[in-house]
């Protein structure tokens, strides 16, 4: 569950089988959910995901993964926020900016 600190988010995930594909690892999919449910997570509740740009780095393949998200610029009805998905050891997985609308 993603923690929200001001206009910031924070989330870990454990890779293991469980979100792993063949090759040992974790699903973009997965990794994708974790960047959107973070970015989220900086705003308060009723804002949606507008549109999500995603560049994959590197395969996240064990330890914890963790997604810190962060608001760029918030309008009244527009947000940017950027997301990093990084290893326990701080190496970049996965990084997305997004656009958030409020409902």
């Amino acid at each position: 569950m993603p923690q929200a600190h001001g206009k910031a988010a924070t989330c870990e995930i454990e890779c293991g089988l469980h979100i792993g594909n063949r090759v040992g690892h974790v699903q973009g999919g997965i990794l994708l959910g974790l960047a959107i449910s973070t970015s989220l997570a900086t705003v308060e509740h009723g804002w949606r995901m507008l549109e999500i740009s995603a560049n994959f780095i590197r395969p996240g393949t064990e330890g914890t993964l963790k997604a810190s998200s962060r608001i760029v610029n918030q309008g009244r009805n527009l947000a940017h926020v950027t997301c990093d998905i990084t290893t326990d050891t701080g190496r970049l997985v996965l990084q997305t900016q997004s656009t958030l609308i409020r409902k």
